[in-house]
């Protein structure tokens, strides 16, 4: 196996826990989720019960900020890797 493979291959592997892992979590969270379901007061979640605050209202849904947050971090990466190939051309000597 060449270097580049077991690079691949721990890469995949990583990431395949990783989903794992946040599978598990998720999971996690529904049953608590489910447990304490009656234990908390529905007006809690109710914003016309919440006193106001300014701008409050203004605030993009939690599932848009997550969105927002993940296409800048995948254009910061898109970014980076331009720029490091180009200095790794920048440095490498031209073949003869």
């Amino acid at each position: 196996m060449t270097v580049t493979e077991l690079i691949a291959d721990s890469q995949e592997r990583m990431l395949t826990e990783l989903q794992a892992g946040q599978e598990r979590i998720v999971e996690a969270n529904k049953q608590m989720a489910e447990a304490v379901k009656g234990m908390i007061p529905t007006e809690m979640f109710d914003s016309a019960s919440l006193p106001a605050m300014p701008g409050m209202g203004e605030l993009p849904e939690p599932a848009e900020m997550i969105d927002g947050y993940f296409d800048f971090a995948a254009k910061v990466s898109d970014i980076s890797r331009t720029f490091y190939k180009d200095m790794v051309a920048v440095w490498t000597p031209e073949k003869a």
